[in-house]
């Protein structure tokens, strides 16, 4: 089957997560990607046989440790003006190469040109998350309504998260084949305005070897395999890689972006880390450490009851094959 794949350009664990994925439909399908330049390059390292075809970015603006959303909209102005072009533009291209089937993850335009190409659409995601939460707080209506415009329109959607998700986690190989243990050293993987206040926290309350990332030093996976602990921003795909290691994490959401939030408040809600904040990190971190033995003893035992911490990517192929081929996910869940 030709299958097209959407990959949001914010971030690196969208594109993480469909690596991980398309590698294994690679096996039974012939892929097309479409993605942002900020991601191409490794689509393009990973697939190098694939046909590649570039897509705009959305991309949000950033001041100090929050999401500036006036900014964001008037940064965005020119790509949302030029879409209904670039929508017609990928829609032709998906029409030519004859595709069956488009796969997005949170990416509007590869889903929008599909439907108008009559192409069916599966809609892969973990923001998606933020539209089953119950509540009305204003920055959770905000993530609904940019998460409802992010996944465009498709016929089906999954959501891959480690609590309440359609699946679980999906994992890359060099993360899955690690044999986990507790080291010395703690990762610190952050924002750039975050690292400097972070790193002064960490001084004033730990002695240990301390990592960050990204580094030209160091190999990622081997150091999260063997770290003691983790310090991150709220991302879903690190938080997963983090888990799956039986790594506490020191979760610290961005400002303004309430699926990070409530990936931090189900973290500490798991009993594998704590919920942080960089209006009073230095405090949080005392904490975080005191009770790091009792995160670790927590993060042997099994995951509780709505939580998933080991890797379905192996499901998350099998739902996706199965949708294209049915043509729905129901029967698939059934399955």
């Amino acid at each position: 089957m030709r299958i097209g794949v959407g990959i949001n350009g914010e971030g690196k664990g969208h594109v993480t997560r469909m690596i991980a994925l398309s590698q294994r439909l690679q096996e039974r399908h012939e892929l097309f990607f479409w993605a942002p330049e900020t991601v191409a390059p490794m689509i393009a390292a990973t697939f190098p046989d694939c046909l590649l075809m570039p897509l705009p970015l959305l991309k949000f603006v950033m001041n100090k440790e929050r999401i500036d959303f006036f900014r964001t909209g008037i940064d965005n102005i020119d790509t949302i003006f030029q879409a209904p072009a670039a929508i017609k533009q990928i829609s032709d291209q998906m029409k030519l190469l004859r595709i069956e089937g488009v796969l997005s993850d949170f990416e509007p335009y590869s889903s929008k040109a599909a439907k108008h190409a009559g192409i069916p659409v599966l809609q892969l995601n973990h923001p998606g998350i933020v539209l089953r939460a119950q509540t009305i707080m204003p920055d959770a209506i905000i993530s609904k309504i940019v998460a409802g415009s992010m996944m465009g329109e498709y016929d089906e959607s999954l959501i891959s998260s480690f609590y309440h998700g359609d699946i679980g986690p999906i994992l890359r190989d060099n993360i899955r084949t690690k044999e986990p243990y507790y080291g010395n050293h703690i990762i610190v993987y952050v924002k750039k305005s975050m690292e400097k206040n972070v790193l002064e926290a960490l001084h004033h309350v730990t002695k240990r070897e301390i990592r960050v990332f990204p580094s030209e030093r160091f190999d990622f996976a081997d150091s999260l395999a063997t770290s003691a602990a983790v310090i991150a921003t709220s991302g879903h795909q690190l938080s997963c890689e983090s888990l799956y290691l039986k790594k506490p994490i020191c979760s610290i959401p961005v400002e303004g972006q309430f699926e990070q939030r409530l990936n931090a408040m189900m973290i500490e809600r798991s009993g594998r880390g704590l919920y942080a904040k960089m209006d009073h990190i230095t405090s949080d971190m005392k904490r975080f450490f005191k009770n790091l033995n009792a995160y670790q003893e927590e993060s042997e035992k099994p995951a509780p009851e709505g939580y998933c911490f080991h890797d379905e990517s192996d499901k998350a192929a099998f739902l996706t094959e199965r949708f294209f081929v049915s043509g729905g996910l129901p029967l698939a869940k059934k399955a």
